[in-house]
């Protein structure tokens, strides 16, 4: 018999290898491990401390792993023996919390088993359990929320007073039949829809999660079941209820998962439905939102509750469903939610309903909270945003890496086996994202080397070639054309590969370019060294799924120079022709876009006209390859007023291949052109090419779909010449545009000049840039660009912007922009503007602005709606404001604030109520003359209003326009705006008396009588009318200053007939000035003779 030592050491070394387990979430080895040490102490009878103490805890130990497992009576079993032992006190706590939960649990998971009386003994053993813990440990913090939370259970589940407790109760009933048991639970979804801040929070604490998942496993009803797993996603909008209820069901749900495909493959119909397995992975999502979510209070950790090994499994499982797309894309949900990396805390906000605040989730900090904060809390600041970032990217990371050694081949299958080319593409771009979680190269291409090579001698051998480059640039005689440059080593015959592998080999290697050209190149290389032997062989299997694959991968590499070989044996070889000319449209449109940037990309080659206007045709026929059904489902969608389902998987075919390849083909002249004439792909084709592109804009939802950043681009393409986006490329560079130019020509021959100037010359002119972008605002383009505002990403959003400010330069578009929603769109999106935007959007801000300012300068205010002219007064006033705006979009916003704020008076009342007396002042000091003028035409078009003329009232602000208003010779337009200003103000006689009390009044205003221009003249006769009508003070100051006495002299001097030196085209105000001072004479002497 072995000695009570050597047991308890045997026992010591189970229960390290249990928690080793544990660690792991493996909590079936950890049991296995703990009970392994319990069989071996009951070999002794046991006679010591130590002896009992090790039971003790190996029983604790395994009561955790069965409470993890929700093994709830044995949990409770194992600690009642453990507690009979009379364990130290840390551990009797543990056990008497341990027990109090299992019975707590217990109580609502066999709901439908137990009867109420049982329920009620398992609630009083549980809170009997916590009463003896806190009376020994009273700060217990989880004991104390375990024991509310009992006792209000206990005494809802006795009055089952609340909807929820008593939707509840009713599901527990044994006499439910399936018709009863689903609409209990619709009655508790529509609750948990309604209420989403408190119900989820009570479904909790009534142990409804519990249930559910009862329901969801167990009931004979499918239908029921996916209505229980919907409640529990519903709630699970709800962060604090994700972490306090749901995120401890992550192996439940792998179990109910694993049944449900375990049904499908048994073919047992009456088990499996796929609503369910999509219903587990939904509320998966939700638990991945917000399980982690950090603590404000608390530092950076990087633990997760998120179970990785139980996720992926979950994923591989349900990953098996390969023609089943909801499935599939329920699973990609789940990928990417996980693997979201610093993209988490936007992902969260996104699915937060406007009604759910998550106080763990703060916005981020404005630059002003940023400047007001004191050094110390800046430095925590800064390093608490340098913790998150560096967890978030040591997560993706290990997560990515872990995907990749245990998920990979499972997702790879899906994307191989896959019926649907939109669901492969989507599967595509999720093994992208994975890829370019692993930033290091070399690890990334170490990891994929399994996938895409054939045997380990290979692999090793690729360590070697890797830093060659792409394979294919080594193909460079014709008479190597076609080979494979053998990088092994070993000469034995290698097994055939499958056709499914070489499509997984096809996905990972699209996936490389789309994320990281240089490993996309390694990949075509030395990484996949059959690429030329295998794409082929995917081209020629007449496998529609291979040859979309194919395709993808061609398309993916056309942007690559050194892949430009390998694509022109494909042409040469006639699998290009193959691809391009196949009935199948997806096909087509991967090999014809490939085409596309082929041609495009070698910029020594001018491009023969007719080769253009082939590569037009080709795309403009794509963008008409659409099935009667999508365009059916389109039109539905765009009745209802819905967001179209998949409009990416729908752009993603042959429309997004099409827009892709104008995309491409717009920056040159000729196609811009074509384009706007309204280019026919077939003579028989109703609409034009233009059409058909505002046709696809006008898409629900459009804005966020594959196709939305090509759109806009094209667009904003047409609508500038392409000088101008040289020079706008050299903005904010050392060196001008021109100055390049010159630097490119230095040490050349004539004749390379002359090609060089060839290259960079162009047809376009500004008269033709204006002729498009008039037909553009007749083809309703202005309405198509403000349908893809909708969900779009910054970058769409700077597209749009910019293909607006452009096509509002030409005045006659001004009013149709307007007409097509352009200026609400604009208006709009100035009123979303958050101080926690991104310098991106706060920049694209500042343009919508300017490009409101654009559109009103010109345009009539009458013609306007009353909530766009009020509307854009603010945007302007913010524009006004921003220290980041150019001279031009202060000078523009401040002519379309005057045009404005002559409408009425609602508008002047407007911009008072928006401050905007303020910094129109202060621009009237800028140093660009053109925005002082217009600062001062802008604040004299808000006389008379109150505000304006308390303003003119202060001694030093008077003071200030007069010496604007003397200032003919340096600044005139600014002279006579200010001139005119004060000419309508002291119409006010305090006005008027705070002016001619000012000490440079009477040299002021002998300078502008002499002026010798009759503008300024004009506007100074007015105001010397207004002061002797005032009489008294302002009369008197009149006269003594000798302003009534130069009236009169001029009065004699046009009498006279004498020629008086005036430019010609001011003369028409002659009479005008003649009659002002006449009437300033004759009041003047009237007053005098009383």
């Amino acid at each position: 018999m072995p000695s009570e030592e050597s047991v308890v050491q045997q026992a010591e070394e189970w229960k390290t290898k249990g928690n080793e387990a544990f660690a792991k979430a493996c909590y079936e080895e950890a049991i296995s491990a703990y009970a392994q040490g319990i069989v071996a102490l009951d070999r002794t009878t046991g006679t010591n401390t130590t002896w009992s103490q090790v039971k003790a805890t190996l029983l604790s130990n395994r009561a955790m792993c069965f409470l993890k497992t929700m093994q709830l009576q044995e949990c409770i079993d194992d600690c009642t023996t453990a507690l009979s032992s009379n364990p130290e006190s840390k551990l009797h706590g543990k056990l008497l919390f341990r027990r109090a939960k299992a019975s707590f649990l217990l109580s609502n998971v066999s709901i439908t088993q137990q009867s109420g009386s049982n329920n009620n003994e398992l609630l009083q053993t549980a809170a009997k359990d916590l009463l003896t813990l806190l009376n020994d440990e009273p700060s217990n913090q989880e004991a104390t929320k375990l024991l509310q939370t009992i006792r209000i259970q206990h005494k809802q589940g006795a009055t089952a007073t609340t909807p929820i407790a008593k939707k509840l109760e009713a599901l527990r009933q044994d006499n439910c039949s399936d018709t009863q048991m689903e609409q209990y639970i619709k009655m508790l979804l529509g609750l948990l829809e309604n209420d989403p801040s408190h119900a989820p929070m009570e479904l909790g604490r009534l142990a409804g999660v519990d249930n559910l998942l009862y329901l969801a496993l167990n009931h004979s009803s499918t239908k029921a079941a996916v209505l229980a797993l919907t409640c529990l996603s519903s709630a699970g909008a709800k962060p604090e209820f994700v972490r306090q209820y749901l995120v401890h069901t992550q192996v439940q749900l792998k179990d109910m998962l694993l049944k449900q495909v375990a049904s499908y493959f048994e073919n047992s119909t009456a088990q499996f439905s796929s609503e369910t397995i999509v219903s587990i992975l939904a509320i998966l999502v939700r638990i991945l939102l917000h399980a982690d979510r950090d603590d404000p209070h608390s530092d950076i950790s990087g633990k997760t509750l998120i179970d990785h090994k139980n996720l992926v499994e979950m994923t591989n499982a349900a990953l098996k469903m390969h023609n089943d797309k909801t499935v599939i894309r329920a699973v990609l949900d789940v990928i990417s939610t996980w693997t979201a990396g610093k993209d988490r805390d936007t992902m969260v906000r996104a699915s937060l309903g406007p009604n759910v605040k998550d106080p763990l989730l703060p916005l981020p900090k404005a630059k002003a909270e940023l400047d007001s904060m004191s050094p110390q809390n800046y430095a925590a600041h800064q390093k608490r945003t340098y913790d998150k970032r560096v967890r978030d990217e040591a997560q993706l990371y290990e997560r990515a890496l872990y995907y990749m050694e245990h998920g990979l081949e499972s997702l790879l299958g899906a994307g191989a086996c896959c019926e649907d080319h939109v669901v492969r593409r989507e599967i595509t771009v999720v093994v992208s994202r994975i890829c370019a979680g692993l930033e290091d190269h070399e690890q990334l291409k170490s990891v994929l080397r399994r996938f895409l090579q054939d045997s380990p001698s290979t692999s090793d051998n690729a360590d070697t070639e890797q830093t060659l480059g792409v394979v294919i640039e080594e193909v460079g005689d014709k008479e190597d054309e076609g080979k494979v440059v053998d990088v092994a080593d070993d000469e034995s015959p290698m097994k055939p590969v499958t056709l499914e592998t070489k499509m997984q080999r096809a996905i990972i290697t699209t996936a490389l370019l789309m994320s990281n050209k240089e490993c996309g190149a390694w990949a075509l290389g030395s990484g996949w060294p059959t690429s030329q032997i295998d794409l082929p062989d995917l081209i020629e299997s007449d496998d529609l799924r291979a040859m979309c694959l194919a395709s993808e991968v061609i398309s993916a590499a056309a942007t690559l120079e050194t892949a430009a070989d390998m694509i022109k044996r494909f042409i040469d070889g006639g699998s290009m022709a193959k691809l391009v000319t196949h009935s199948n449209r997806d096909i087509r449109s991967g090999a014809a876009s490939a085409v596309a940037k082929l041609g495009l990309s070698n910029r020594e080659k001018q491009q023969d006209e007719l080769e253009l206007m082939t590569l037009l045709q080709g795309a403009c026929d794509l963008l008409e390859d659409r099935s009667d059904a999508e365009k059916n489902k389109a039109a539905k969608a765009r009745a209802e007023g819905m967001k179209s389902e998949h409009f990416s998987s729908f752009a993603s075919s042959s429309v997004e291949r099409g827009i892709e390849m104008i995309n491409y083909l717009v920056a040159n002249t000729s196609i811009k052109e074509e384009l706007a004439a309204g280019y026919h792909c077939d003579v028989g084709m109703k609409h034009s090419a233009m059409d058909r592109l505002v046709e696809i804009c006008d898409m629900p939802m459009a804005g966020e779909s594959l196709s939305g950043f090509a759109l806009a681009s094209i667009f904003q393409y047409m609508a500038v010449m392409n000088q101008v986006l040289r020079k706008e490329m050299f903005e904010g560079k050392e060196y001008t545009m021109e100055q390049f130019d010159q630097m490119q020509e230095m040490g050349k021959t004539e004749e390379e000049k002359e090609i060089l100037h060839q290259q960079t010359s162009d047809s376009d002119t500004q008269a033709s840039c204006d002729e498009r972008i008039r037909k553009m605002a007749a083809a309703s383009v202005p309405h198509a660009l403000v349908n893809l505002i909708e969900g779009a990403s910054e970058h769409t959003l700077e597209q749009i912007i910019l293909t607006v400010s452009r096509m509002a330069c030409e005045q006659s578009t001004r009013g149709i922009l307007i007409q097509q929603g352009v200026l609400s769109a604009m208006i709009k999106m100035e009123k979303q503007e958050q101080p926690t935007d991104s310098d991106t959007m706060k920049k694209l801000t500042r343009h919508a602005r300017h490009s409101i300012a654009k559109m009103l300068i010109t345009q009539n205010p009458s013609m306007l709606t009353s909530a766009q002219r009020l509307g854009s007064i603010k945007p302007l006033l913010q524009l006004v404001r921003d220290i980041h705006g150019s001279d031009l979009q202060h000078f523009e916003a401040l002519m379309a604030l005057t045009n404005i704020a002559g409408s009425g008076d609602d508008a002047k009342n407007r911009i008072v109520i928006e401050k905007g007396i303020g910094p129109l002042h202060y621009l009237m000091f800028s140093d660009h003359e053109m925005v002082q003028q217009a600062a001062t035409e802008a604040l004299s078009n808000l006389i008379p209003h109150e505000a304006m003329m308390e303003h003119l009232k202060v001694p030093d602000n008077l003071r200030l326009w007069l010496a604007f208003a003397e200032d003919y010779e340096g600044r005139y337009e600014c002279s006579r705006a200010a001139a005119g200003a004060l000419a309508m103000a002291t119409q006010d006689s305090e006005i008027a008396r705070v002016l001619v009390d000012l000490a440079k009044f009477d040299e002021s205003m002998t300078s502008m009588l002499q002026s010798g221009r009759l503008e300024i003249m004009h506007r100074v006769f007015v105001l010397l009318n207004n002061l002797v009508r005032q009489g008294g003070p302002c009369l008197t100051k009149a006269e003594t200053s000798g302003s009534v006495a130069f009236v009169k002299a001029f009065l004699d001097e046009f009498h006279l007939g004498s020629d008086l030196d005036f430019p010609p085209e001011e003369k028409a105000l002659l009479p005008v000035i003649v009659n002002l001072g006449k009437d300033i004479v004759r009041i003047a002497e009237y007053a005098k003779g009383q």
